[in-house]
């Protein structure tokens, strides 16, 4: 497996610049909080499934690219109406191409 000449030019900058090691550096970043619906079942002794069933009825959660955001049910029927006419106008603008369409393939994105 060979690097990129992105990486390598990256690399190139970083050995020029003092660096001495390709080990991860120390960093000030915030500990990942996350918590997958995996690590929530393993910590209360529950199934993976009584995870998700708490997480999509009880919270109101719907899973979308896989990750759970909040959508209130009955919400996105109003709201397709005015996506559609705001993603016409976008797809008028100058500059799109023509063959771009963000519902190919089953999938579908809010222009609101």
């Amino acid at each position: 497996e060979t690097l990129s000449w992105a990486r390598v030019k990256f690399w190139c900058s970083q050995f020029t610049t003092g660096r001495e090691r390709v080990e991860n550096q120390p960093h000030a970043r915030r500990p990942r909080t996350s918590k997958t619906e995996e690590k929530i079942a393993e910590e209360l002794c529950i199934s993976y499934g009584s995870v998700q069933n708490i997480i999509k009825s009880d919270s109101g959660f719907t899973k979308i690219a896989a990750r759970w955001v909040l959508f209130p049910r009955g919400l996105f029927p109003e709201l397709l109406p005015q996506s559609a006419t705001n993603l016409g106008r976008f797809h008028a603008l100058p500059g799109q191409k023509p063959d771009h369409n963000p519902l190919r393939n089953g999938g579908m994105n809010l222009c609101l």
